[in-house]
Order: structure tokens, then C-alpha cells, then sequence
């Protein structure tokens, strides 16, 4: 497991952890998320995004901001869970994310929403669409 705690908290602050845990302020997703079986986050757009674009499963608990939107739109296409940060445990964290690892449904939506995202048109074919709109022309 690999978890990220930002900038303004030291891992060492969080103790020892287990040999399979690994604990960092920050990584670049997408090294980590080659390497991932599931996404648990606090659901912001940032990680959702990248999330999507490998066709991970998403275990979100949700703080505010975007974050609480992304969250229920996980959990309405089928692609993740959802957990209120208030009354989560650490049991249901765990549960939850079991049994996304081994949700097929889940896996297979989400590695779908993944070839419709990789098949939508990238910036480089919007912008002059964008600046031809913005300059009252079409196509």
C-alpha cells in the first residue's frame, strides 16, 4: 500500500508502518497508479481524473469542496464506493476496499468510462474549436 499525506504533514509523525506500507508527502500518480489495484482518496478532481484514465476502482472518502460531487458520481456509474468521513471506521475503510478488489462489476465499468474518456478529443483538437467559437465562427 502507498499512501500520500501531503506537504504539511511528515510521515515519520504517522510512526512505524508495516513492511507492505509505504508512506510519502507526495508521489507522481501516474507512476504510482501503474502499479494500482485500487484508488482510495479523499475524492479530489485531480486524482479522480487520473483514476479514470488508468480504469481504477475508487474508494472515496470525501471531505468537501468538488470532492463531495465526484464522490456520488463514482458511486452512481458503478465505478467506486463512497464513505462519509464523519461516521467511516477504519473497518469499513478496509471492508470497502476488499471488496473493491475484488468487485468485477466495478472493474469492468471503470476500465469502460476509461476507453470512453481515452476516445474523447484531447485539448489540441478543442482549442481552435474554442477560439473559433470565442471569434463567432463554427467548426
Amino acid at each position: 500500500m502507498i499512501a500520500t499525506v501531503g506537504r504539511d504533514l511528515d510521515p515519520a509523525a504517522l510512526g512505524r508502518q508495516p513492511v507492505n506500507v509505504h508512506v510519502e508527502r507526495w508521489l507522481p500518480s501516474a507512476q504510482v497508479l501503474s502499479r494500482a489495484d485500487l484508488v482510495v482518496s479523499h475524492g479530489g478532481s485531480g486524482t479522480v481524473a487520473a483514476a479514470i484514465t488508468r480504469g481504477l476502482p475508487q474508494l472515496v472518502v470525501a471531505m468537501g469542496a468538488d470532492q463531495l460531487q465526484n464522490a456520488c458520481r463514482i458511486s452512481d456509474l458503478g465505478i467506486g464506493t463512497a464513505l462519509n468521513p464523519i461516521t467511516c471506521t477504519p473497518g469499513q475503510v478496509r471492508t470497502a476496499a476488499a471488496a473493491l478488489l475484488v468487485d468485477q462489476r466495478a472493474r469492468s465499468r471503470a476500465r469502460r468510462l476509461q476507453r470512453e474518456t481515452m476516445q474523447m478529443p484531447g485539448v489540441d483538437t478543442l482549442v481552435p474549436v474554442l477560439e473559433g467559437l470565442a471569434r463567432g465562427q463554427s467548426g
